[in-house]
């Protein structure tokens, strides 16, 4: 059963009712002259009095004609009441399974990352939840999903629903926060890619994503970097919300070289789809967009001449990585990546050449 809210049941609710009887008392008049004074019937008073309908805004005003009350005193008094009333009404509603889904990861990750508060109660847990997310009930969250396409696209993947309806919200939460007043720029943002490019030369990821938020603004777009939600694989967001596009990628991994290949497959996604809804999964199936998407960010870090001609000379010593790095203004690590990725070097060579970031959020 659900607690009551702050020990209130609905029997203990005060409602406007009471309060039109305390009127009625003080200025010593009955029900049956102010049906006549406000023209309904005494029925109709009575029913007020007695709680079983409410007051509605005509009455408010016809009350503010009768006694020193303001029309605005009687419909807050009602809205004030009706309220509390869905309060109470929403956590008797809450079940036994929304309970279960505030007990898990998700929901502790949430408290930890202060985007909720940890409420004491589980059905106050649950309604907390239910404003969080948008749903009139968590059990909505697997509807809500499966009827968006883009989601089945990638049924192959193992995905927890409540934790990718979290981790989208919080998408939406910090790209709020990005400033942007353009409108989505695509030939603005293609002229932009050698400018993002040339970002992986700094050390502070930090720095990196605030200069990347300066870039993306310009084109229109809000960008942020978000924590990963366990149970939630997804890498990518592309959503237009209240006429904000959104771009958003998840930290997965702290290797730089993982990194940029993410972002600029994002952004190639972002090329393809324009301002549609998208979500980027881990590991999803190699659809065609997928491997376009790869394909734009392999060539976009590592021009495809001069890293076959580099491949084809099988000098993959840490100096000629180094020097090659230097030469085409990359990490080393992104090199090292790539040929680890295309199994000309072991995944345990050269891994002290690949950059790991710190981030602030951590």
């Amino acid at each position: 059963m659900a607690e009551k809210m702050n020990g209130l049941s609905l029997e203990l609710l005060s409602h406007p009712g009471e309060t039109l009887q305390e009127v009625l008392e003080s200025n010593n008049m009955t029900q049956k002259e102010l049906a006549a004074r406000i023209d309904v019937s005494p029925k109709h008073i009575n029913q007020i009095i007695s709680g079983l309908v409410g007051i509605s805004s005509d009455v408010a005003f016809k009350l503010e004609k009768v006694f020193s009350l303001s029309a605005k005193f009687w419909m807050n008094l009602q809205s004030k009441y009706d309220s509390e009333r869905m309060m109470l009404l929403e956590e008797e509603d809450v079940t036994d399974e929304e309970i279960s889904m505030v007990h898990g990861e998700t929901y502790k990750q949430l408290v930890k990352w202060k985007y909720i508060t940890d409420l004491k109660t589980d059905t106050k847990k649950v309604v907390q939840m239910r404003d969080f997310l948008g749903v009139s009930n968590l059990l909505n969250i697997d509807k809500t999903i499966s009827a968006n396409a883009l989601f089945r696209k990638s049924t192959a993947v193992n995905t927890n629903n409540f934790a990718l309806a979290a981790w989208m919200k919080i998408c939406e939460i910090e790209t709020d926060m990005a400033e942007t007043n353009r409108v989505l720029d695509i030939e603005k943002l293609k002229n932009n890619i050698n400018n993002i490019r040339a970002l992986n030369i700094y050390s502070d990821p930090n720095i990196i994503v605030e200069k990347l938020k300066g870039i993306f603004a310009e084109c229109g777009i809000a960008f942020a970097v978000v924590r990963n939600i366990k149970g939630a694989p997804v890498q990518g967001f592309i959503r237009k919300i209240n006429n904000k596009m959104r771009l958003c990628m998840t930290l997965r991994n702290k290797y730089a070289d993982i990194f940029w290949f993410t972002l600029f497959h994002e952004i190639g996604h972002l090329l393809s789809v324009g301002d549609e809804f998208f979500v980027d999964f881990s590991g999803a199936e190699l659809t065609t967009q997928e491997k376009n998407a790869d394909k734009f960010a392999t060539e976009t870090l590592l021009a495809q001449r001069e890293y076959l001609k580099f491949v084809g000379n099988r000098n993959f010593s840490k100096f000629a990585i180094c020097k090659f790095a230097q030469d085409h203004e990359i990490l080393p690590g992104i090199l090292v990546g790539r040929l680890q990725h295309d199994k000309l070097i072991k995944n345990s060579y050269c891994n002290d050449l690949r950059t790991q970031y710190k981030w602030a959020t951590e």
